[in-house]
């Protein structure tokens, strides 16, 4: 008998607490349209962009003339805003195949597919592009798709992930190794590698780093590359002008020979260790453990941030605790950093950016066309954030040759620069001289291409009874009623 009350009050106590739950009036607010396919993932090349979506597909546009958009022509886009939205096609990759990740070089593309193996295509006059030839790929009518054929790295051989640099691409594959094709400075080799099909596949050798510890990132630069191994330590090789390198010389690494237990470590300082790399043409930087970061190797326009010109790193005197951390604000500290061609930009753990480098097109976005980080008094607190406009917060930062663009959490997409090609996806528009916080979107034909606008509307009143049995002989019931209040609302 006692078990049966128990059942009854229970279920009774279910039943008031549906009732409840379902019984409120809804509050009158809307959401934020969110895009059933939105953009997961950028990439920039010198003039071109590209936009990977949820659902694996791809749209490029900007510059073309090497057929790095994929759409089998030389036809720039972007520049036309006609040929946006939902007329900028997808990149064809072939019957039932998707992407996971879109990397560019110079002015070639490459994507990660969803069978763990890569296509690439575009400028082919240093292999860059792994086909076997030197031919471009992209440019004409009948070459995407199912024509395309991946990049043979081995056999039995799974691309865990892939990069790019200006005129040569590296994968990591499942056994931690790392294979790199295209520029014969910059894959290890001193021979431009995939201009050949016998070069590919099982004869393309993984690169030895001379170390048990395994990969953790790959990032590739102008005419040299680097690895973030599972210690932190970082190795680097290929062209090291200005010491990029980070060897303490100016002497290329380039060769097999030059490879192994040859190979050096950058010395990040006592105790010190990276926890990201980021490459430009011919500079690197290192985010580091204690949330700091340091930059080494050419510094034509201050994209080391050091206030000066100064190459770092073509000196062992230049290395370790010698190595001066960049200057990013007063208690300010560092959550990823960006770099390319002659920029770096950090962002911060108050989630504000920050740039420096080149800036003859206006990229900086401070209303000048005046390089920053190049001169005594320019970083630190004296160098601004980035302000993008509302709420808008950084999900992705990349920079092209002469323009920079950032995806945001909303999915939307700003370009700014040069825009020489459309590549911020509108003829003439963000402009230097205006404020960052005016620049359109780029129209990639998804619908959170917005910042949310709040605004304010009232909940209704609302009454709910909650009855809660303690003992069989107990039964405490509660009354709750709220006052209408100002909700923030979220208008697409």
């Amino acid at each position: 008998m006692k078990n049966k009350f128990y059942a009854l009050v229970f279920s009774l106590l279910c039943v008031c607490i549906a009732i409840g739950a379902t019984s409120q009036t809804p509050r009158t607010t809307a959401t934020e349209s969110k895009a059933s396919v939105a953009v997961t993932q950028i990439a920039a090349g010198e003039g071109h962009v590209c936009a990977l979506f949820s659902n694996g597909t791809i749209k490029c546009w900007g510059y073309n003339g090497e057929g790095q958009l994929g759409y089998g022509d030389t036809t720039a886009r972007g520049v036309d805003a006609s040929k946006m939205g939902t007329n900028l096609a997808t990149v064809d990759l072939g019957t039932g195949i998707t992407a996971t990740k879109v990397v560019a070089g110079e002015f070639f593309t490459c994507a990660l597919l969803n069978t763990k193996q890569v296509k690439c295509w575009g400028q082919n006059n240093q292999a860059q592009i792994g086909s076997g030839s030197s031919n471009n790929i992209g440019n004409a009518p009948g070459q995407m798709g199912n024509h395309l054929a991946v990049v043979s790295i081995g056999s039995d051989r799974a691309v865990v992930d892939v990069v790019a640099g200006t005129n040569h691409a590296c994968v990591l594959l499942d056994t931690n190794a790392v294979k790199c094709w295209g520029n014969s400075i910059s894959n290890g080799t001193f021979d431009t590698i995939g201009d050949s099909v016998s070069e590919m596949g099982d004869a393309l050798l993984p690169l030895d780093f001379g170390t048990t510890y395994t990969v953790k990132q790959v990032v590739a630069g102008g005419n040299q590359s680097c690895v973030l191994l599972s210690n932190g330590g970082v190795k680097c090789w290929g062209s090291n002008e200005g010491g990029n390198l980070g060897i303490g010389s100016t002497t290329d690494v380039i060769g097999v020979e030059d490879m192994g237990s040859q190979l050096a470590g950058v010395f990040l300082g006592t105790g010190r260790y990276a926890t990201q790399l980021a490459m430009g043409y011919r500079h690197v930087c290192a985010l580091l453990d204690d949330s700091t970061m340091k930059c080494w190797g050419y510094n034509d326009v201050g994209q080391l941030g050091m206030g000066n010109t100064a190459n770092l790193g073509d000196s062992v005197a230049e290395l370790g605790d010698n190595m001066p951390t960049v200057n990013v604000g007063t208690n300010r500290t560092v959550k990823k950093i960006y770099a390319c061609f002659s920029n770096t930009c950090a962002l911060l753990d108050t989630g504000a950016m920050k740039c420096w480098g080149y800036n003859e097109r206006g990229a900086l976005a401070d209303g000048t066309t005046t390089h920053k980080g190049d001169a005594e008094n320019e970083m630190g607190d004296n160098l601004a954030t980035l302000n993008f406009g509302g709420s808008l917060v950084v999900k992705q930062f990349v920079i092209l040759g002469y323009d920079f663009c950032a995806l945001f959490t909303t999915g939307g997409i700003k370009c700014w620069g040069r825009n020489a090609s459309g590549e911020a996806g509108c003829d003439g528009c963000n402009i230097y001289t205006n404020a960052l916080s005016t620049y359109t979107f780029v129209n990639v034909d998804a619908k959170t291409i917005t910042a949310p606008t709040l605004t304010k509307t009232k909940s209704p009143t609302r009454t709910r009874t909650r009855t809660r049995t303690l003992t069989p002989s107990k039964t405490f019931t509660r009354t709750l009623t709220a006052t209408p209040s100002s909700t923030p609302t979220v208008i697409p």
